[in-house]
């Protein structure tokens, strides 16, 4: 029996079908699926890199598992309300857009460099930063609205409770996005020779950036729908769970986290 006698609770779900496994035993399978009932404990969620210790190193590998093996990153994500760990999940996030921000307002000078037609202010990258900065926020602020909503409607219960964290830790789609777009618009600017009239009396170009613009959207969105297939019956971390960080990632915690409060 896993060391947690208490699960199944009675809200426990089946991560993998949704079931509701009250009466259960660990040792059982769901009669859903025929997943083990213990595969759906909270323990199973050791936890993102960064989650278990924030370091530049963490970061990194969390960004890179994100980018590289989403549905093992968002299966092993750690869910729950936890207020150390919904910070940790906003700092990644804000780095996320940083970093992206910064690739957008590179690209965007190289861009006006290559066009002796626009005006080469070395200052218009800062509020192109700002900018873009800002217009992530704002679009992963809607899509974790979207998550909420439609998993609400869904039965999606885990989803809909860690939207934020699902958007969070799918940033690094943005950082994708923004080298697909600095890249393509430079192209696009740099080797389109004609400038053809078609469809509404649009230019070509124009075209072709909002086909950029929608290729490194899809980035962040594919990301979040990975997630959100991950956590849509996640089940929160029980009371007495054992904290999956090792001892020296627990004490790398900062003074007023959680850990050094116990």
């Amino acid at each position: 029996m896993p060391p947690n006698g208490d699960f199944p609770r009675e809200d426990s779900l089946c991560e993998a079908c949704g079931y509701a496994l009250r009466g259960l035993r660990p040792e059982q399978d769901c009669p859903e699926c025929g997943l083990p009932v213990d595969a759906s404990h909270p323990r199973h969620r050791p936890g993102l890199p960064w989650q278990r210790e924030m370091s530049w190193n963490s970061f990194w590998r969390t960004w890179w598992m994100v980018v590289s093996r989403p549905r093992e990153s968002f299966r092993r994500m750690r869910v729950g309300s936890d207020v150390w760990q919904a910070g940790m999940s906003g700092n990644f996030y804000v780095s996320c857009l940083f970093l992206a921000g910064t690739v957008i307002a590179v690209g965007a000078s190289c861009r006006l460099w290559l066009r002796p037609d626009l005006p080469r202010d070395p200052g218009l990258a800062f509020v192109w930063l700002l900018i873009s900065i800002a217009a992530l926020m704002l679009l992963t602020a809607l899509e974790t609205r979207g998550v909420k909503f439609f998993s609400a409607r869904r039965g999606w219960t885990g989803a809909a409770r860690e939207a934020a964290y699902i958007t969070h830790y799918a940033a690094p789609g943005w950082v994708l996005a923004s080298i697909g777009w600095s890249v393509g618009w430079i192209a696009v600017n740099r080797f389109s020779t004609t400038d053809l009239t078609i469809l509404l009396g649009y230019p070509l170009s124009s075209y072709l950036n909002f086909l950029v613009f929608f290729l490194g959207l899809l980035c962040f969105e594919i990301l979040v729908y990975l997630g959100v297939r991950q956590v849509r019956f996640a089940n929160p971390p029980l009371p007495d769970t054992p904290d999956p960080r090792t001892p020296r990632e627990r004490d790398s915690s900062p003074p007023d986290s959680p850990d050094s409060q116990t």
